[in-house]
């Protein structure tokens, strides 16, 4: 029997205590999530992480495989998987969730411990809404840290579909010639550029190199991907290599994680 067909048994993560979740993907493409130490929290036995959510008292997490959709807290302990479907609303920390049958479609509401506290007595996530004056206008997906393209001395440029960053003053940091370029929002900023690079018939692949605030560069072009929109401030580094590794704002690697993951997303607080 396959993996993503059995249905995942998972157990509360009991390590120490983190602050930062990101979801992560195996070499044989199953997904979960780790922590800033690098533990796996959510076990990578999912093919998809669908939703997150950070809230003052946690993060919900909705994953997915064959067997059905998953709503998790912040330490892997299944909270719900009775359930057709879940929406998150950005402005509430409850999660409306709905279950249909020959009558039609019932929603209510479960808190960050899975207890069901908006009976299934709805007929619609409107009618919920409504009723108990909750904001359905926002419904979100997986949290994600803006990309910057400003700063207050900063500023990522364009022209004709080349990108470059220039200071507020005119002088020119990087010339106008990468496929993309972000900012880091942290102090020391940091500069994220990219170049095209065709990796095979099909395939453009962004090889990234990173330079200081004032162009400098201090990660040369030999890198798959360089993400710096981790909320922790932190730089990842995945590298021709396939070892994913990461830096903080000194450059000092705080996490290595060798080739045990095709790749893993940005870091996200798990609490709001």
């Amino acid at each position: 029997m396959s993996k993503n067909n059995v249905k995942p048994k998972v157990k509360e993560y009991q390590g120490k205590d983190f602050s930062y979740l990101a979801v992560a993907t195996d070499v044989s493409g199953y997904i979960g999530m780790i922590n800033e130490w690098g533990d796996e929290v959510i076990p990578c036995k999912f093919t998809s992480i669908e939703k997150t959510k950070a809230c003052k008292d946690g993060l919900f997490i909705l994953a997915y495989n064959d067997t059905g959709e998953y709503l998790m807290n912040d330490k892997g302990k299944i909270l719900a998987d009775q359930y057709d479907s879940y929406t998150f609303l950005e402005q509430s920390d409850l999660v409306l969730i709905s279950i249909y049958d020959e009558s039609g479609e019932k929603c209510g509401a479960v808190n960050v411990n899975g207890e069901l506290v908006i009976p299934l007595k709805y007929d619609s996530i409107e009618k919920l809404c409504e009723t108990e004056g909750l904001d359905d206008t926002k419904i979100m997906g997986t949290d994600r840290r803006k990309t910057v393209y400003e700063t207050d001395d900063l500023e990522v440029i364009e022209k004709n579909e080349k990108k470059g960053v220039i200071r507020k003053d005119g002088k020119v940091i990087l010339p106008l010639k990468y496929y993309s370029v972000f900012l880091t929002d942290t102090n020391p900023v940091y500069i994220c550029a990219g170049q095209a690079v065709v990796h095979n018939e099909n395939e453009i692949m962004i090889d990234n190199a990173l330079f200081d605030q004032n162009g400098k560069e201090l990660i040369p072009f030999e890198n798959h991907s360089i993400i710096i929109n981790n909320e922790n401030g932190w730089i990842q580094v995945n590298n021709r290599e396939k070892n994913i590794y990461f830096l903080n704002q000194n450059l000092e690697k705080v996490l290595n994680l060798g080739d045990q993951y095709k790749s893993v997303g940005v870091f996200m607080k798990i609490r709001k």
